[in-house]
């Protein structure tokens, strides 16, 4: 316990100095003015550092990969950090270079998902690689870029991780036979927990090179995870990261059908950012509606993902988790743009 409090003191001070010195040198400063999406970040002069904090903790971890993997994790957040500096402004370079990098940590690792309980899938997967590669990719490429689009809150993205990694340390407790390294997660968690609080006052962003480095880690994280446990349903894993992935594709279909916009055109129209204009205009002047509408979204799915610790092996439940979920988020979604409209 003593080394989990000097690691913490030790990151909290850490990155104040680094905060610091990037606003004193305007490295990595938040260009709000950029896109309207950025807007909803609010404050000017914030700094994108935590792409940079969390590269330091898997540094941190560096015994648990190879230096393959290390290098692999160094270019993911070197393609979001060219992204925060608007250097590679085209969604589909961006794409592209992600779907190099996610192959090829499939590839080196021959880390892939291989059991979705769909027996028609499953012999699918099984018998032909490259359609089990190429499932992995889709999975990993969906969770990024809904990181990315979650990223417009304070807390939210990076919140929503937090959940995800204290659900996974009441998951070991509840199942000690689950082959998880408890000191991997206490150091995720403490590191997360550290840039929740800078990120609540806006002392720190995600920006892209956060978001990338935090799904990709965290997504190869749990398929390896679940691939080495023998009681663990597939759905767990779909169900804790089902936000960001149907994020992602909602917005899709979103704009493709409804709005019939282009894919990559950036908007403000996903679920955060009506509860954020929703409790703007309940709430004028209110500075912490920001994280608070991020913290509110990452409650509803710590409630969510609660009952899936007692029953991790149990698919039908997990589905029904799922479910609820999915039909939270559009019920929600349609009453809070009903609400935006007609006022």
């Amino acid at each position: 316990m003593n080394f989990f409090i000097i690691f913490l003191i030790f990151l909290t001070i850490g990155f104040f100095f680094l905060n610091e010195t990037l606003k004193r040198k305007k490295i990595l400063i938040d260009n709000i003015n950029f896109s309207d999406h950025k807007k909803f970040t609010g404050q000017k002069g914030v700094p994108f550092s935590g792409g940079i904090f969390f590269l330091i903790i898997i540094f941190f971890l560096s015994e648990t990969f190879s230096t393959y993997n290390i290098i692999i994790f160094i270019l993911i957040f070197l393609l979001g950090l060219l992204s925060d500096l608007n250097k590679i402004t085209s969604a589909s370079k961006r794409i592209i270079f992600q779907s190099v990098l996610i192959f090829s940590y499939i590839l080196v690792n021959d880390l892939v998902i291989i059991d979705t309980r769909l027996t028609l899938i499953d012999n699918l997967l099984n018998d032909f690689e490259s359609i089990a590669i190429f499932f992995t990719f889709f999975c990993i490429i969906v969770l990024i870029n809904g990181t990315n689009f979650i990223d417009g809150l304070n807390n939210l993205a990076s919140g929503y991780y937090f959940v995800i990694f204290i659900i996974l340390i009441f998951l070991n407790l509840n199942n000690p036979d689950l082959i998880i390294d408890q000191n991997i997660l206490f150091k995720i968690l403490l590191s997360i927990l550290i840039f929740l609080f800078f990120n609540f006052f806006s002392l720190t962003f995600l920006g892209d090179s956060g978001a990338y480095l935090l799904a990709f880690f965290s997504g190869f994280y749990l398929i390896e995870l679940y691939n080495n446990q023998i009681n663990l349903s597939p759905y767990f894993i779909v169900l804790i990261f089902w936000y960001p992935a149907y994020e992602n594709l909602f917005s899709i279909i979103r704009r493709l059908l409804f709005e019939k916009k282009k894919v990559k055109s950036a908007d403000n129209c996903h679920l955060h950012h009506l509860l954020f204009i929703a409790l703007s205009k309940r709430f004028k002047g209110n500075k912490f509606i920001n994280p608070l509408s991020g913290l509110i979204i990452n409650f509803f799915n710590l409630i969510l993902f609660f009952p899936a610790i007692f029953y991790s092996s149990k698919t039908n439940i997990l589905v029904a988790l799922l479910f609820i979920g999915l039909i939270f988020y559009n019920l929600t979604y349609l009453a809070l743009r009903f609400r935006i409209k007609s006022k």
